[in-house]
């Protein structure tokens, strides 16, 4: 596979896991016995990691601890195991998953591949509440230096805050610099009163290009 084709979001995911999985080895080699040595010596107990098949990895008290130490040191070992491994994945996933999802990475995308597409800002679509449809016209612009084929714009998310609004448009293509309005089609099958945001994503290939907001006014 071609390195080029692999987009920035694909080498930020791939960097993120490798950096889990080291933080992981680097966890259980050496973060969580140092944790759980030293609160056994501020409980003043010895603790060590458990090696029988029905506990393995598992820190204990060993010697006659007092039922209320050994208790403490089963939770911090949960607490400390879950916060290493579920906390710490948490942390880094998920803030990469939503900036990946804003399309914060896809001009830089586009700068490595040379394909890449605009989106003019959306025009307001009224959507009359016993209708439950709506037509708006989109600007769009290739500005790479490679073809676009089989394009399509459509709704991003769906949603109850939008009366589960779907949309999309025709197929198209696009040439290197070509800029055209393309009609999206917008349907809610429970369209709540008043002004309600919605996302738009350009696809071209089933390659995700570009995404804007909209907002949609229900009356």
């Amino acid at each position: 596979m071609n390195a080029n084709a692999l987009g920035p979001a694909v080498w930020l995911g791939l960097a993120l896991l490798v950096g889990y999985w080291i933080w992981l080895w680097a966890f259980f080699r050496y973060v969580r016995p140092r944790i759980m040595e030293a609160a056994g010596r501020r409980l003043g107990v010895t603790v060590e990691e458990s090696l029988r098949i029905l506990d393995a990895g598992t820190y204990d008290t060993t010697g006659d601890a007092a039922l209320g130490k050994r208790g403490a040191i089963w939770g911090l070992d949960l607490v400390v195991l879950l916060a290493g491994t579920v906390g710490v994945a948490a942390l880094v996933f998920v803030p990469a998953f939503l900036v990946a999802e804003s399309g914060a990475l896809l001009p830089i995308e586009s700068a490595i591949t040379g394909r890449g597409a605009t989106i003019s800002p959306l025009p307001r679509a009224d959507m009359p509440i016993a209708a439950r449809k709506a037509s708006i016209a989109v600007g769009v612009r290739n500005t790479g230096a490679k073809p676009l084929a089989r394009c399509r714009l459509a709704v991003a998310q769906y949603t109850a805050a939008n009366g589960y609004l779907t949309g999309r448009s025709p197929w198209f293509d696009l040439a290197p610099g070509e800029a055209r309005d393309v009609a999206v089609e917008l349907d809610a099958s429970k369209p709540p009163a008043g002004e309600h945001r919605y996302p738009v994503k350009l696809e071209c290939d089933n390659e995700r290009l570009a995404v804007a907001d909209g907002v949609l006014v229900v009356r």
